[in-house]
């Protein structure tokens, strides 16, 4: 917990500035390779943004702020819609992530029944917002305000299994096999009528689920496992912030993009 401290709370200021040392380093590398790669699908008739739209765009989101917009960036054969983070889109999520990370910072110190109260008021904005925008909200102009308790839900609801960690002592360890499969079985779902309500379950419940039975496995201290975990932890966020500005530059730069 980052807002933590022995002697007590860091203060908002110091919070925030340790969020962007660890945050923003990468998320720059991924800035700039998106300005590349905005260019290169420019260049190729992929977009119909102007390049005075571009700079804007560019300008705001190396702040972490929203390009609100109604232009198109075509990724292989799909077309994006409105992305508020145009050249990085996977971005809007870091950009509600800063506005959690600052609720939080701001509303826990006042009350330890803080992240409970979250959870509980942006599980109805989640569920209202699912119904309002469908799946997977918050990283286009037209459902932009579905990200709030998209992402405020997501962050609180593992603020309070971290909080609530002593007590989950009381859940059975599972094996590491077991949880990779339960992830698995999640990824395997094929699509169907009425999607939204499998995709509401999971970010309500499953995953939440899956973070606190997932902080009960035990992996052998100096084993490859704990290795390969540790190494997968660390790419994590770099891979997140440049696979989408690789993504669009690969669709066009690849004969095998044609064919998506």
């Amino acid at each position: 917990c980052f807002a933590v401290r022995d002697n007590g709370f860091f203060p908002l200021w110091s919070y925030t500035r340790r969020r962007l040392e660890r945050l923003y380093p990468m998320y720059f590398v991924g800035w700039v390779m998106g300005i590349v790669a905005i260019g290169v699908v420019k260049s190729n008739g992929l977009t119909n943004m102007p390049w005075e739209a571009i700079g804007l765009a560019g300008l705001l989101n190396a702040f972490y702020l929203p390009y609100f917009n109604e232009f198109v960036v075509k990724v292989y054969a799909l077309p994006i819609n409105g992305a508020i983070f145009p050249m990085n889109n996977p971005a809007w999520s870091l950009f509600y992530g800063m506005l959690a990370n600052l609720i939080f910072a701001a509303t826990l110190r006042h009350s330890r029944v803080t992240p409970a109260a979250w959870v509980a008021a942006t599980g109805v904005g989640l569920v209202l917002g699912g119904y309002a925008f469908g799946t997977t909200p918050g990283w286009g102009t037209a459902n932009f305000a579905g990200g709030i308790p998209r992402v405020l839900y997501a962050f609180f609801a593992g603020t309070l299994v971290f909080q609530l960690r002593e007590r989950l002592a009381a859940l059975p360890r599972l094996a590491w096999p077991t949880v990779i499969a339960f992830v698995a079985a999640m990824f395997a779902v094929p699509r169907f009528g009425g999607y939204h309500y499998y995709w509401l379950a999971c970010a309500l419940v499953a995953i939440p689920l899956l973070v606190a039975f997932g902080s009960r496995v035990t992996i052998e201290p100096g084993s490859a496992w704990k290795r390969a975990c540790e190494y997968s932890g660390k790419i994590s966020y770099p891979i997140f912030c440049v696979h989408y500005p690789l993504m669009m530059i690969f669709s066009v730069t690849l004969p095998l993009g044609a064919n998506y």
